[in-house]
């Protein structure tokens, strides 16, 4: 993984834990002007099975964009949306919070093709000015990735991480 403009990127972070033996994925990705959470996991297979598109993993955003929001926008996002590389759509739209000139969606949908949260809003006339990846991982999931790394954790003398 490397930025076009030579920013660094999580890959500068996780060498030192390369030197060490240990192998980290990460799942998902975030852009410069993108917030949220970036999981890391040193088991491959969970990091392919969150990513792969064929696994059709939800993903869940949090979009924030200038106010008012025009009406059936969120119907027309679920029923999708032209872009230049073919249609794209969400899989459910939800309005979270409108205040005087800011609306905050909650948009979930499981393409993981570049920027395509920020290209859908932009294609509707919506252009986000602040968005949040909050959720990669469906809940069950992340529940139980907990109670496993919790069981795990508890069997290892040296439960520390290299980072």
């Amino acid at each position: 993984m490397e930025d076009p403009e030579g920013r660094p990127c999580i890959s500068d972070f996780l060498k030192s834990a390369k030197n060490k033996g240990e192998r980290l994925f990460h799942v998902g990705r975030l852009d410069v002007a993108t917030e949220g959470l970036l999981l890391l996991t040193n088991d491959g297979e969970l990091a392919n099975r969150l990513t792969h598109p064929s696994y059709e993993v939800p993903k869940t955003y949090l979009v924030q964009v200038r106010g008012p929001f025009p009406q059936g926008v969120g119907a027309q996002l679920k029923a999708g949306i032209e872009l230049e590389d073919g249609i794209a759509s969400v899989d459910s739209f939800k309005l979270v919070d409108s205040t005087p000139g800011h609306v905050l969606i909650e948009v979930v949908l499981h393409s993981g093709k570049n920027r395509i949260v920020r290209r859908l809003f932009e294609a509707v006339g919506s252009p986000c000015f602040v968005l949040c990846a909050s959720r990669s991982v469906p809940s069950a999931w992340a529940t139980s990735a907990r109670a496993a790394s919790a069981t795990s954790a508890s069997r290892k003398s040296d439960t520390s991480w290299p980072l």
